[in-house]
């Protein structure tokens, strides 16, 4: 079994520009040569470094294994993934369906429980597929 963190390498981070595609600057690698092996990776932060949220913001990750359920409280599955489209993030859940992270069509988000309420029916996703 291997261990996520044996596999990764640790910077520190001198400098961020950007806001949704980051330009990072490494105090270990001083030229463009050295950090092109970087280029279009993924980057991990340890969570103590994220700052402290109010307490109506949250963070994607936390919704991973989130149970999410329709405006008449039918389970329809756990989030297993997101991704942005684009114009805004979508939710992936474990049963195949995706629906946009957007405010109309979340009624409430209870990351103490684990659970999602939607505005959104089932009817909704089955008219999608």
């Amino acid at each position: 079994k291997s261990n996520i963190s044996d596999e990764l390498e640790t910077y520190e981070i001198e400098k961020i520009k950007g806001k949704d595609k980051s330009l990072i600057k490494l105090k270990e690698l001083d030229s463009p040569e050295k950090s092109r092996g970087l280029v279009n990776k993924d980057t991990y932060l340890k969570r103590s470094s994220f700052r402290q949220l109010n307490e109506s913001e949250f963070y994607l990750a936390d919704l991973i294994g989130v149970e999410v359920f329709d405006f008449h409280d039918q389970a329809l599955g756990c989030v297993e993934k997101y991704y942005n489209n684009g114009g805004h993030e979508v939710c992936c859940l474990n049963t195949n369906l995706e629906f946009p992270l957007i405010k109309k069509f979340i009624k409430e988000i209870n990351l103490k429980e684990k659970v999602m309420s939607l505005t959104l029916t089932k009817e909704f996703f089955d008219e999608l597929s």
